[in-house]
């Protein structure tokens, strides 16, 4: 049943990027064909990340320099042992990295759900019945965000306010009250341990060219070189519209990104999707929401984003590589979260150009 399936979107899969790839246009069909079938016989990309790309675009002398996210994780999960990545794939342990280290962070409230990890009592709240849980409310802020605490790409994220005596919660902005509420989170938290975080609302600055509604983060790669931190590639997330996440998840949220000039914190140019079901990739000149102009804003307090990268960078060492989400509000950058994979698809894709030869080098390079 499951190879049924998987051929069956395989062959979906296939079938969609011919048919966006050449517009739809029977007579473009052939040739739209035979640049797929190459990019993936001779580079191994599939028909999603030829569209990601924009291979129309690129140079088949070029395709080769690309990396999918596949291939990438192949490249690296061999190399560094696995404890390295525990750290940044458990939230509330990386939060308490960024406490033992000094690393600026959002704060965790409390988390909802038992933990598969052991984590300390001192710095996390662990909520055991609705009495903790409307005591710690009582004290927490107003606007508050809960989240997986192995989540990725923005699943199953959602918003808390608390408005009089009721409260507004979820991605619908249910209306309840507290035990309403405690009953909808300990329902999520089934499924995935939920950390609560106060809401953190972007720079004013940001918000000129990024919506109000979700937190906009740069996502900065580093590496360890020579036994050195250093920062390799940026790029910006911006939300739009009502999303509370600003996740590109894999070009489906409708959420724009840019490649961010190292030196100076410069955005270049923003692109997303035309689709959710599918990567029609195409440049967006200015912020739909603001209409302010993306290409040449500046991303502020940049010389601080980036010293805060190298210092994460260095507080783990043995992951040799890492993408590092940081957020810039009022009082300056904070970590959010760490990822041992970082997206190079996005990447790439903010930067219109491949990664490949970089990031294999800088890997395979490395003394473990």
């Amino acid at each position: 049943m499951k190879l049924i399936q998987r051929i069956r979107k395989t062959f979906m899969d296939y079938a969609r990027c011919i048919y966006f790839e050449s517009n739809g246009n029977p007579l473009h069909i052939p040739g739209v064909t035979a640049r797929i079938l190459t990019a993936r016989i001779k580079h191994d990309h599939g028909p999603f990340n030829y569209s990601m790309f924009s291979f129309r675009n690129v140079p088949r002398t070029q395709w080769s320099t690309y990396i999918s996210n596949k291939e990438f994780w192949r490249l690296i999960e061999n190399r560094y042992h696995p404890d390295s990545y525990k750290p940044v794939r458990n939230k509330a342990l990386f939060y308490e990295h960024c406490l033992e280290h000094g690393l600026p962070t959002i704060p965790i409230v409390c988390i909802v759900g038992r933990s598969k990890q052991p984590l300390s009592t001192k710095n996390i709240t662990q909520i055991q019945d609705f009495d903790q849980w409307q005591q710690t409310l009582e004290s927490a802020p107003a606007d508050l965000f809960a989240k997986p605490i192995d989540g990725s790409k923005g699943a199953g994220a959602f918003s808390i306010s608390h408005i009089g005596e009721q409260y507004s919660y979820g991605r619908l902005l249910i209306k309840g009250s507290i035990r309403n509420l405690y009953s909808y989170v300990l329902e999520k938290s089934r499924n995935a341990v939920l950390i609560v975080q106060p809401r953190i609302r972007s720079h004013p600055d940001i918000l000129e060219f990024s919506s109000v509604h979700g937190l906009t983060t740069t996502r900065v790669v580093t590496a360890m070189v020579n036994g050195e931190p250093q920062v390799l590639y940026a790029c910006v997330r911006l939300p739009v519209g009502a999303n509370i996440t600003d996740n590109f998840a894999d070009a489906s949220s409708g959420n724009l990104i840019a490649a961010i000039n190292l030196e100076t914190g410069t955005l270049g140019n923003a692109f997303r999707s035309a689709r959710s079901d599918w990567p029609v990739i195409h440049c967006i000149e200015a912020h739909p929401d603001t209409g302010h102009r993306i290409r040449g804003s500046v991303f502020p307090m940049w010389q601080s984003v980036i010293n805060l990268a190298l210092r994460a960078q260095n507080s783990l060492p043995s992951l040799g590589t890492m993408g590092c989400d940081i957020a810039v509000s009022k009082k300056g950058p904070l970590l959010v979260e760490t990822n041992n994979t970082y997206g190079v698809d996005m990447l790439q894709t903010a930067h219109q150009q491949g990664f490949s030869r970089e990031l294999t080098s800088i890997v395979k390079d490395q003394t473990l």
